[in-house]
């Protein structure tokens, strides 16, 4: 194997590439046994058009092709494996030659390019690896009735695409040519297996990746534009980007130029020869093409250009001529802009004014988006990222965090269904979370290229360069929190240092500067001086954070969720709408470049009362306390509650300044003490002990803040009342009434809470020892025990905490368990959440009965009812929400109320997990027989026997006849360009795209009418029916004496539906004197499809084949609405020829409907076996049922009509085992069975 620089032949010369292979195979006119040779001789299904075994059964052929291509000037020529991957090939059974067949292919071109090369070593020649998209999508549902299905997986491509490359690698390919590909995310799973095989072997293996547009519209088949799909993949050891196959040269060319414009690599294109006509010639003689082609090299657009279907070693000679004579494309260097896309491209660049990006589907922001997460209403929580796009968001961000746990499968479905909507799907994504799963998950579900994050450096350098290089791979752009072992960096200092640190693993990495984003952490105007939280940073930190990594890191992006700086005065919308407009234009002079926010809370600078904008000003600033007491006195002046505000804190303060006898210096012989001397505010005793007199109008306080009344900054000023009125160095109230252990859990972040409710402990005479963040929670375990511990952990004060609390330490011996009355767990992301459930399953084994009560941002009392309470076994765990609510708490925990409030609780959250139980199966639910009770009740007395029963049998139905009935709107969404037909055609944005597509189909269209290429066969027939329960009782008589088969039918049982239909509710009941009948059909265009696919593809025509198949489909579905006329005019006799316009008919405006089985009101798709008997299908029309109940050939259809005016199309939901058992009995079948067919219907 000879061995040359293909990057350093790039760069000087225009490289060709060879033509369509497939073209050349047809040329030679091989029948089935060439395919089969001896080693497939008697192989169980037919081989021929399967090239890929032409390796192994004709390599003279594959060989001749090589060297007829080189002996033409080509310098780079393609291996005969296109189709060579596991998921394709199985369909001839012959998966486990994948990579024999691949190593062949290569090998035989590798000889032939060697050959070559040492004849002329001034110019060597190069072997690339063939690798087409494969027969499945990972972007597009294979089902229309669920857009959120997919017919694989990225691992299942990822896996076979990685045994191909390996192959072809192994057999001497230099390269791999991706090519042919309509679905981005299969080309970037292929270019994630080719770097998996580059890492395995420490080698680098360059990438060819070529696109193919499906129409003159410019896009993918999955919707991409040309710019997008470059966007998308242009990523790893790809050399190249380009396209081929779809068009011819003349019709490319504007798609190249716009690739041109904006590819920093090379680029590459290899159209087809013109078009085929009707025989599958096409038209482009090498003189034409080339000429086409000089066009393009003259403009510069092209570094490597070959040919694909149709293309001969004549047109590769003409075309290499005219690369001899020209210079290859300049590659320009990038500008530094950060590059996303969904379906089209997004450019962020540095510039005068942020972006500003909705969260109205991020969970930790929208409870109303975190319900739809929860309870699996993923079409809803779609709709929430599709509102953000329509109120101008350039990103569709999503976070899934409930803290639910719903994380990578929650991802996954949401997305999967949101991508199935072009206006959703058109801008990038921006997949937010603090579980890596979750982000990985999520990037294996987008076509395009998204920003993931954050990413930080919590769990040490190693974790945080592996997590960046997936994420290249993936082909993601990154958003990196400024965040270490340490917590969050606060400071400005911190930032800059832990920001250095990440500019260096990066670098390590390789990772482009210029996709990544970079929080340097948003501080929040800080507290009324209660504690640590002071010490957290000023809001200021940030903006000169982002002057001095612009400086340092220019091609980085800088972002920012504005709602943290404003988060103490959330519930006073005017107040935070100001301070995060006054954020937002001081973060644009910083130099922000994202902002994270909901639109609605944001303010213009210019709309904010002066006196606010002044104090908002300055609290920003953060010059000094007085600046955030004006605002907070400005927020409680302009409450609603404003009197009886004034009413508490006067009352507050008044309590406070009561002084009484302490109780001692405490309760184990003066070695545990809470503070000196006497106490302050301690007046009654209680049940649960002595009770400071503040409590009251603190407890006040609290209930406001609960209620949405006051903001959280108020709560805090009452908290500092209390704080205030201590002696300088006495940190708390004597009385010694408790032992807590205090920390926050796996990520650092703004905890407000977390202060205050320290604070409050402290001042009350409860003993607190803070372990701080820990990342690691078997070290609060160990605590728990009493085992040595080193360090801040064993003192009341966090490191770099300035309260005024002093060291305090709670003795123990080693393996008491019981020296902490209660555990306080803080958990501020979704991920410290679950390391916490993590922490209780071990408490629980290390038999620790220590409550736990757990708060903090990301959590809930639902969460910890259902997620994490279970996980501590018989052992209590509370939700420590508001600061007072928590106190109070653990005031009767540390009494000798304790277990009796700790059952209370326990039994609320038994009733918490049971409504979620409920609600996570979908209840409430109808039984059966409530259902039943629920059913329609139509009135059959406008229904008439019809004038004809029996069977009616189309032989061979004229397809002309049905192209008027193809509802085009349907088209054009399919096709990825939604719209109402015919203004689609004259849409300013879409209509060129639209028209051009439209006229493809129909130029398709008349060749397919006049080429008996199809046949349309169908039957349909009426019989005398009735329901009987829920059972359709067909007749062999008009007087319904004979019964012919019962066709039993499921019952939606949804209480959310007023009316629980059944099909058989469309069915006059035999009880009754109505006459009724019902209509059986199935239909069929023939085995002429596939032939026609299989020559499309042989000849690399990939984009015609799929817009032949998605007009078969509608043709099929144009003959089901003629099927069902032809019965509602000459079977029934109850419309008129001529009667309906066409509108009419493509709306449905008329009685009765035509349920095909598979679909959501008949979803038990094993009828259509029923119906095959019933009416003699295969005999007649030449249809057939493989294992699986799918009928063959498609496109086909089988289904019911019913004539009632009431009938509609509904779905039955998801049904119960007892109406599921009841359906197994009724249809004589193993529930088993059942389960299989109609799982999705089924509550899990």
């Amino acid at each position: 194997m000879l061995k040359f620089s293909l990057l350093s032949e790039l760069s000087r010369r225009i490289l060709v590439l060879d033509g369509g292979l497939g073209t050349m195979v047809q040329a030679y006119g091989l029948g089935e046994q060439d395919y089969r040779g001896d080693m497939f001789r008697d192989w169980p299904v037919p081989l021929k058009g399967c090239n890929e075994t032409l390796a192994l059964t004709r390599p003279d052929v594959l060989t001749e092709i090589h060297e007829a291509y080189l002996q033409a000037g080509a310098d780079i020529i393609s291996t005969d494996s296109f189709n060579a991957n596991a998921l394709s090939l199985s369909d001839q059974m012959l998966d486990f030659y994948v990579y024999d067949i691949c190593r062949a292919a290569a090998s035989l071109a590798r000889a032939a390019a060697d050959r070559f090369t040492l004849s002329n070593p001034s110019k060597p020649r190069f072997v690339a690896g063939s690798v087409g998209p494969g027969n499945r999508s990972a972007s597009i549902s294979p089902d229309v009735n669920r857009p959120g299905a997919r017919a694989v997986t990225f691992d299942e491509l990822k896996q076979a695409y990685y045994d191909q490359v390996r192959g072809l690698v192994d057999g001497g390919a230099d390269l791999i040519l991706i090519e042919t590909f309509f679905d981005t995310l299969n080309a970037k799973a292929a270019i994630f297996a080719v770097g998996e095989l580059s890492r395995e072997r420490k080698t680098r293996i360059p990438v060819m990746v070529s696109g193919t547009l499906t129409d003159v519209s410019g896009r993918t088949l999955s919707g991409q534009t040309v710019e997008a799909f470059y966007t998308s993949v242009h990523h790893g050891d790809v050399i190249s980007v380009g396209l081929n196959c779809g068009l011819g040269a003349e019709k490319m060319r504007p798609y190249i130029e716009r690739l041109a414009a904006v590819a920093a690599c090379a680029v590459s294109a290899h159209p087809n020869a013109g078009l085929p006509d009707k025989e599958g010639h096409y038209d482009e003689t090498p003189e034409m093409m080339a000429e086409t082609v000089e066009q393009y090299l003259s403009a510069g657009l092209l570094n490597i250009v070959g040919g694909c279907c149709g293309t001969t070693p004549v047109h590769i000679a003409a075309i290499a001529a005219v690369a001899a004579r020209t210079t290859p494309r300049t590659i320009p260097e990038p500008d530094g802009s950060l590059l996303l896309s969904g379906l089209e491209p997004l450019r962020i660049a540095s510039g005068p004014e942020p972006l500003t990006v909705g969260l109205q589907a991020d969970a930790t922001v929208s409870p109303e988006f975190a319900v739809a997460i929860r309870d699996k209403r993923y079409e809803t929580a779609a709709n929430a990222m599709r509102a953000a796009i329509e109120t101008g968001s350039p990103l569709a961000a999503v976070c899934v965090d409930d803290a639910m746990g719903a994380g990578p499968v929650a991802i996954r479905d949401l997305l999967n269904i949101a991508m199935a909507t072009p206006e959703t799907a058109r801008v990038p994504v921006a997949i937010l979370s603090s579980d890596w799963k979750t982000l990985e998950a999520g990037m294996q579900c987008v076509q395009g290229k998204p920003l993931i994050g954050p990413l930080s450096l919590a769990d040490g350098d190693e974790e945080f360069v592996r997590r960046v290089s997936l994420a290249a791979r993936y082909g993601a752009a990154v958003l990196v929190a400024l965040a270490d072992e340490e917590g969050d960096a606060r400071s400005y200092r911190r930032k800059t240092a832990v920001a250095a640190r990440v500019a260096g693993l990066l670098e390590r990495t390789g990772f482009p500067s210029c996709d990544v984003a970079v929080d340097p952490g948003v501080c929040p105007v800080p507290a009324s001086g209660i504690g640590e939280e002071d010490a957290s940073g000023m809001p200021s930190d940030f903006f000169d954070a982002c002057r001095g990594i612009r400086q340092q890191y220019p091609q980085w992006k800088l972002c920012g969720r504005i709602g943290v700086v404003s988060d103490r005065y959330r519930s006073d919308p005017g107040v935070c709408r100001a301070l995060n407009g006054v954020w937002l234009s001081r973060a644009a002079e910083a130099g922000l470049d994202l902002a994270f926010a909901d639109e609605d809370a944001l303010r213009s600078v210019e709309e904010i009362p002066e006196e606010l904008l002044g104090l908002c000003e300055k609290a920003i600033a953060g010059s000094d306390a007085a600046s955030v007491a004006a605002l907070t006195d400005y927020v409680l002046g302009h409450n609603p509650e404003a009197e009886r505000l004034w009413s508490l804190f006067r009352d507050l303060k008044d309590r406070t300044a009561v002084t009484v006898p302490g109780e001692g210096s405490g309760q184990d012989g003066g070695t545990e003490t809470g503070g000196a001397g006497d106490g302050i505010g301690y007046a009654k005793e209680t049940a649960t002990g002595l009770t400071p007199l503040w409590l009251e109008p603190l407890a006040g306080l609290g209930e406001l803040y609960r209620a949405g009344t006051i903001p959280f900054a108020l709560l805090e000023r009452g908290i500092s009342v209390v704080t205030g009125a201590l002696p300088d160095g006495v940190a708390a109230c004597s009385g010694g009434w408790g032992r807590v252990l205090m920390a926050t859990v796996g990520d650092d972040g703004y905890d407000p809470g977390r202060a205050a409710l320290k604070t409050l402990l402290l001042v009350s005479g409860c003993r607190v020892e803070d372990m701080g963040l820990v990342r690691e929670p078997r070290r609060i375990i160990e605590r728990c025990l009493n085992l040595p511990e080193t360090g801040a952990a064993m003192t009341g004060k966090t490191a770099g905490s300035t309260d005024k609390s002093p060291e305090t330490t709670v003795p123990g011996v080693v393996g008491d368990t019981n020296r902490f009355d209660a555990v306080l767990l803080r958990g501020v992301s979704a991920r410290g959440v679950g390391q916490i459930a993590f922490l209780l399953a071990v408490a629980q084994k290390q038999g620790l009965q220590i409550p736990f009560l757990v708060g903090g941002p990301a959590a809930s009392a639902l969460q910890t009812a259902v997620g994490l309470a279970p996980q501590y076994g018989a052992g209590a765990v509370l939700y420590g929400g508001e600061p007072v609510v928590t106190w109070r708490a653990l005031r009767r925990i540390a009494s000798p109320e304790k277990d009796m409030f700790l059952i209370d609780v326990q039994m609320e959250q038994m009733a918490l997990r049971e409504e979620y139980a409920d609600r996570a199966k979908n209840k409430p639910f109808r039984t059966l027989s409530e259902a039943r009770a629920h059913a329609l009740k139509p009135d059959f007395g406008t229904v008439r026997l019809p004038a004809k029963t029996g069977r009616e049998v189309f032989a061979d139905y004229d397809l002309k006849r049905l192209v008027p009935l193809i509802n085009w709107s349907y088209f054009f969404g399919l096709a990825g360009l939604p719209g109402r037909y015919p203004d689609l055609l004259d849409d300013p944005v879409k209509g060129v795209q639209a028209r051009q597509l439209y006229d493809d189909a129909r130029q398709l269209l008349d060749e397919v009418t006049e080429s008996g290429v199809l046949h349309a066969r169908g039957i349909v027939a009426l019989y005398p029916a009735r329901r009987d329960g829920d059972d359709i009782v067909l007749y062999e008589d008009t007087a319904c004496t004979r019964e012919l088969h019962r066709l039993p039918q499921l019952r939606n049982q949804q209480t959310s539906q007023a009316v629980n239909l059944s099909l058989a509710d469309f069915v006059a009941p035999v009880e009754g004197d109505a006459p009724d009948c019902v209509g059986l059909y199935a239909l069929t265009l023939g085995d002429g499809l596939a032939t026609w696919i299989t020559r499309c593809r042989e000849e690399g025509s990939e984009s015609r084949a799929k817009l032949a198949e998605l007009l078969a489909g509608r043709l099929c579905e144009a003959f089901v609405e003629e099927l069902h006329r032809y019965a509602r005019i000459h079977l029934w006799g109850t419309e008129q020829e001529g009667q309906l316009s066409m509108e009419e008919l493509l709306a449905g405006d008329y009685p009765g409907i035509r349920p095909a089985f598979g679909i959501p009101s008949c979803p038990d798709r094993s009828y259509r076996e029923t119906v095959f008997s019933l009416l003699g299908v295969p005999a007649a029309i030449g249809m057939r049922l493989n294992e699986n109940f799918d009928m063959e050939p498609a496109p086909a259809a089988c289904g019911l009509i019913f004539a009632s005016a009431e009938a509609r199309n509904f779905s039955v939901g998801q049904i119960d085992a007892e109406q599921l058992e009841t359906y197994a009995r009724r249809r004589n079948m193993p529930v088993e069975l059942l389960r299989k067919l109609i799982r999705q219907y089924i509550q899990s």
